[in-house]
């Protein structure tokens, strides 16, 4: 009686991890890739007219038709390139947005500002002609600040008062780590742009939970308003990545594309990664963070280990945390409009200080809470 009980339970205990094996399978075979996910485009296509091709990197197009690109910079140092297949001289204009003209410029003829962060390209075509503009930077490489907001949520009593420092101060840039709207609505992500045209700097965003939209929708709506949910970018001897978590879980193309981007960062002096959720959750009992398995948290710690990141950027909880797991220090700052919880129940925004080989932070209140 009591071997057939013990094979009982030991088939039962064999169901049971069969049945988590397969689930673990399917869950496996779900963050593959994402629905939401869109990675970036290198480059981006565009045609402004017909037989002419806008070839942006770094970027991605608004709108184009009538011999005109309208784009928008989501890496520091873009590059434009205009080809024409026509035979007849063809105009090609290219208006390109969010632009750090306070520490880079384009080289070659033809561009000139339109604003205090947009260049408006322009290139008289002969038949075959290719025309090319880089940005470079301009002064030095090695000294510069960028702020870090998280979760504004649709409120923009924070957002208004980065605005406002940025164009006073004038930051390499400013992101802003997710959940930018607070129900999932696309209007909220069509609103919050239009604020965000205020930012004279360069103003890079990441999707978070509250940004994906409803059923149906994926990440197009986010992506159609402000490009890639995961990307990379460089400046002088530093590196930054963006990833998307936002559903609490980093897919496998994600995480190779990650390994890929780090290594090929390898000799950088700083490299900060982003993401809207952390990668744990620092209270005990609680655990409003990225899945730790299946969802690639551990793989991805893994990579930030290996690679030497500096700091691991993240929001999604509504307070101010700063800790050092595995060697890589993690701050995690959600102060950006959401509801406030403790130890640090106020409205904030983070400033980072990079000078050299010397990186400092600080947090900037806003108001006197939520």
């Amino acid at each position: 009686m009591r071997r057939g009980c013990a094979l009982t339970r030991t088939a039962a205990a064999v169901a049971v991890l069969i049945a988590l094996g397969l689930a673990a399978a399917g869950v496996a075979r779900r963050v593959q890739t994402k629905p939401h996910e869109k990675p970036p485009a290198q480059p981006w296509v565009a045609m402004p007219a017909p037989d002419v091709r806008v070839l942006l990197e770094g970027c991605m197009v608004d709108s184009a038709g009538g011999g005109y690109v309208s784009a928008r910079a989501v890496s520091l140092l873009p590059v434009v390139r205009i080809e024409s297949a026509a035979a007849s001289p063809r105009r090609a204009q290219v208006a390109l947005s969010n632009l750090a003209l306070h520490r880079a410029r384009a080289e070659g003829p033809g561009a000139s500002e339109a604003g205090p962060a947009t260049l408006r390209f322009t290139a008289d075509l002969a038949p075959g002609e290719r025309r090319e503009w880089r940005l470079t930077p301009a002064g030095q490489t090695d000294a510069f600040t960028f702020f870090v907001v998280g979760d504004t949520q649709g409120r923009y009593e924070v957002l208004e008062r980065v605005i406002a420092d940025a164009n006073r101060e004038k930051p390499l840039f400013v992101i802003n780590l997710g959940d930018l709207a607070a129900y999932n609505m696309p209007v909220e992500l069509r609103k919050h742009r239009e604020a965000a045209a205020a930012f004279n700097v360069p103003y890079f965003t990441m999707l978070g939970d509250h940004d994906l939209a409803r059923p149906g929708l994926g990440g197009d709506q986010y992506s159609a308003a402000f490009g890639p949910t995961y990307y990379a970018f460089a400046f002088g001897n530093a590196r930054f990545i963006a990833l998307d978590n936002a559903a609490g879980y980093v897919s496998r193309r994600q995480v190779r594309w990650l390994r890929r981007t780090l290594a090929a960062g390898a000799g950088a002096a700083h490299t900060f990664v982003f993401a809207h959720q952390p990668l744990f959750d620092p209270r005990r009992g609680e655990h409003h963070a990225m899945k730790p398995l299946i969802g690639g948290a551990e793989a991805v710690g893994a990579l930030l280990k290996r690679h030497g990141v500096r700091v691991f950027f993240a929001g999604h909880i509504h307070s101010y945390y700063e800790l050092v797991r595995r060697g890589v220090t993690h701050v995690i700052t959600g102060g950006g409009g959401g509801d406030l919880k403790s130890p640090f129940p106020r409205l904030h925004y983070v400033v980072v200080n990079v000078r050299g080989a010397d990186v400092r932070w600080e947090v900037r209140q806003v108001g006197g809470g939520g």
